[in-house]
């Protein structure tokens, strides 16, 4: 038999299947928590006191009371002359109790009462809260400039012409008799170890101080 022939070339590629059909809607999922309840809001401020209302109208006239008892009888009237005596009659019947008289007219519409006095004041609500900080206030204007004050008297000042000035062992200024200086040239009259120890301690001040 003879050798396998080579692979043919790839076929083209297939038509698209299709569209597969919708699949049926998902159960509902539970219903979630309800939230937590929300905070009480503030009190509001009291409303002001109302105006009072205009005075009511007169009520209807109540129902006519019951008829009151007989009244007590009258006082005895003034003894007649003695007359004549007659014959004594029989004893008469107490006649009858008279008709009650007629109900007399409504009397006229009293006058209206006073105004009664206003109600007492509503409590006073509560205190609002304090608002917020205002801004910064802008800085002034920078005040003037005091005048001058005078100038002070010069203080004296120790020690001789061209001499050197140092402090004594008293702490008070003094000039040096043997240590001169004429602003160029330094001169020192008599030296000795004391002098010479005073005159570099001197040195060192005028030093100090020409700095």
């Amino acid at each position: 038999m003879g050798p396998q022939g080579d692979t043919g070339p790839q076929g083209p590629q297939g038509a698209t299947g299709a569209q597969g059909a919708t699949g049926a809607q998902g159960a509902t999922g539970p219903q979630g928590a309800t939230g937590p309840q929300g905070d009480v809001g503030s009190q509001g401020a009291t409303g002001a006191q109302g105006a009072t209302g205009p005075q009511g109208s007169q009520g209807d006239a109540g129902s006519q009371g019951a008829t009151g008892s007989q009244g007590a009888a009258g006082p005895q009237g003034d003894i007649g002359p003695q007359g004549s005596t007659g014959p004594q009659g029989p004893q008469g019947s107490i006649g009858p109790q008279g008709e009650t008289g007629s109900q007399g007219s409504t009397g006229p519409q009293g006058a209206t009462g006073p105004q009664g006095s206003t109600g007492p004041q509503g409590n006073m609500g509560p205190q609002g809260s304090t608002g917020a900080q205002g801004p910064q206030g802008a800085t002034g204007s920078q005040g003037a400039t005091g005048s001058q004050g005078a100038q002070g008297t010069t203080g004296p000042v120790a020690g001789s012409a061209n001499q050197v000035v140092y402090k004594d062992g008293s702490n008070i200024a003094a000039g040096s008799a043997n240590l001169t200086f004429d602003g160029t040239t330094l001169s020192v009259s008599s030296v000795s170890v004391a002098t010479v120890n005073n005159v570099r301690d001197n040195m060192m001040k005028f030093i100090m101080e020409v700095m």
